[in-house]
């Protein structure tokens, strides 16, 4: 394992961990980037979320970027509200200190729901790094035993960490939207405007 410099005191066992990644909803196809089409996409990855609570998974790492990881969060941190019998955990792996910084209007205010949900806030760098999103990638990936998230593009963070996972012969429970209609079996008006 790397040497983070990152000490947790809820990251004990990664058989019960799972971490989140991601393309921005912007990335995704045109078509699913109706409100519709995105409240589709987060609502399968609430139901990821779910199996694997029925799975025995009880801690769980968003690594605070917009889109998939902040949803995936955010659904964690309902699921600790409305359900603390299940004694969920959330960890909160933010690339650099002054992330926060770099946020406005809703996504600042879902950036502090989380930190402010989170059973431990770690910052995987303290200064801007060049390398600091991958490192926080690779950081969720080496705490965790199953990577859930959405796929739509064969570049970038999310495809870079699939790999990474895929590398580690890590579970793996990520959709791929490239081939948007195919899945859950929707049709291309599904994603229409309608009057």
């Amino acid at each position: 394992m790397k040497a983070y410099g990152v000490d947790s005191k809820v990251l004990t066992d990664r058989a019960v961990t799972a971490c989140f990644t991601g393309h921005r909803p912007e990335k995704f196809p045109k078509k699913l980037q109706t409100p519709q089409g995105v409240t589709k996409l987060y609502d399968e990855l609430a139901r990821e979320v779910d199996d694997a609570v029925m799975s025995g998974y009880h801690v769980f790492i968003t690594g605070m970027a917009r889109g998939v990881d902040t949803c995936g969060g955010l659904y964690v941190a309902k699921l600790k509200r409305e359900h603390p019998e299940l004694g969920l955990k959330l960890v909160c792996a933010v690339p650099f200190a002054d992330e926060e910084k770099r946020r406005r209007g809703k996504d600042l205010e879902d950036f502090r729901t989380l930190v402010e949900s989170a059973d431990e806030v770690l910052y995987i760098s303290q200064n801007y790094i060049h390398w600091g999103y991958q490192l926080r990638n690779e950081f969720m990936v080496d705490h965790s035993s199953l990577l859930m998230g959405i796929i739509c593009r064969d570049e970038g963070g999310t495809a870079n960490t699939v790999k990474y996972a895929n590398k580690q012969q890590m579970r793996s429970s990520v959709m791929d939207i490239r081939n948007e209609f195919s899945m859950f079996g929707l049709m291309p008006h599904d994603f229409m405007d309608r009057d």
